[in-house]
Formats: C-alpha cells, structure tokens, sequence
C-alpha cells in the first residue's frame, strides 16, 4: 500500500516516513474476487489486513455491520489473546494489501 493509505490506519498514524516505508515493503499485494471471503468469524488470526482499494462487508452472525474501503485495516488475534475473531469479511471488488 501507498505511504498515504498507511499513514490513513490510525495505528500507523503518527509513524513517520522511514518507518511506513520500511512497513510497506513487507507487505504482500493480495487480490480477492468479489463474494470472495477474507476470514471466517472465530478463525484464529494471521494477517493483518490494509485495503488499498475496493470495499469490503463485515458480517456478524451472517448479518451485514458495516463496510470497510480504502485505508479501512482488519487483522485478528489468536484466542490465547483474548480478542477472538468475531466477524466475517467479504470483498465487493478485488484488491487489498496484507502484511
């Protein structure tokens, strides 16, 4: 993802460029089709997820809560962290970076 699209994460937010470009070169691009699902509600974690561009659902109980888009992060925690996985992603149009 671009400096800017990171530098849009709150977590990264304050960082400055020489750290969001050392972070953006470890991220991986990947594409997911429309429909596709990113993750599963109480899937243990393992990305940590940037959209770069598209939009995304996130679905609790299978019913739709909100959208994710451009500069939008998503990334679980494993259950011994006390912050299980607890919604279900699905792209609308392809494309997001993962680190």
């Amino acid at each position: 993802p671009s400096l800017d699209i990171l530098r849009g994460v709150p977590l990264f937010a304050n960082a400055d460029d020489a750290f969001l470009e050392r972070l953006a070169d470890d991220f991986t691009t990947r594409t997911y089709a429309a429909g596709e699902t990113i993750t599963e509600e109480g899937e243990p974690g393992r990305t940590f997820l940037v959209i770069d561009t598209g939009e995304a659902t996130v679905t609790v109980h299978g019913g739709e809560v909100g959208r994710l888009g451009p500069g939008d992060a998503l990334g679980e925690r494993r259950k011994g962290d006390g912050l299980e996985a607890a919604r279900r992603r699905k792209r609308h149009e392809p494309s997001a970076s993962d680190g």
